[in-house]
């Protein structure tokens, strides 16, 4: 009687996981996702998603820290050296709203208290790292440019709270953002900064 050849793992199926972990949080929420509905949505056992992901909060600090990895990128894809340190901020700005509105169930687990001791854990820590002083180096830019000498930090932790609590404030309700328009989100962009730069 012949044996059933063994089954082939699949070369990619972590990023395979990460993909469809991202979807159900994005269409239903954190509680949408276990390894027993991943498993079925990539076709595997359950027992296979152990091989990547010791259990489901494992998972979840993959997908913060990929979220993290996503936001920088957005946040500096309208970047340009032959921009002002201005209109790199706002830039920067665009691309965090864009970032938090299109992920909006990622974006708050990548803040939120579902993932424990996630400050500890090195690789989050260097992801959160490297988004903030994405921003507070490009914020101390604008102000140096301004000939203002600012620490890094100081500013960086305003801004990143600015923008935090907007996106809060959006994806919340409490600021009524139905249309999702360029000019309406610009128009949001323009406020923080005079609030920020202290701008009449």
């Amino acid at each position: 009687m012949a044996t059933a050849a063994p089954r082939k793992r699949r070369s990619n199926l972590k990023e395979d996981l990460l993909k469809a972990a991202e979807k159900r949080i994005n269409e239903g929420g954190i509680g949408a996702l276990s390894l027993r509905k991943l498993a079925k949505d990539t076709g595997v056992t359950t027992m296979a998603t152990y091989h990547h992901f010791a259990n489901k909060e494992a998972l979840l600090v993959q997908i913060a820290i990929n979220g993290f990895a996503k936001l920088s990128k957005m946040m500096i894809t309208d970047c340009s050296d032959d921009a002002t340190p201005a209109e790199n901020v706002k830039a920067i700005m665009r691309g965090y709203f864009k970032f938090a509105l299109e992920n909006p169930y990622v974006y708050h687990l990548m803040f939120g208290q579902e993932i424990q001791g996630k400050p500890t854990i090195p690789d989050f820590k260097e992801a959160a790292s490297n988004s903030f002083y994405l921003m507070a180096n490009t914020l101390k830019k604008h102000l140096d440019a301004d000939g203002l000498k600012v620490d890094a930090d100081a500013v960086g932790m305003s801004f990143w709270g600015t923008l935090h609590g907007l996106v809060c404030l959006v994806t919340d309700g409490t600021i009524l953002y139905k249309s999702r328009s360029e000019e309406k989100l610009d128009h949001l962009i323009e406020q923080a900064m005079k609030g920020l730069f202290y701008i009449n």
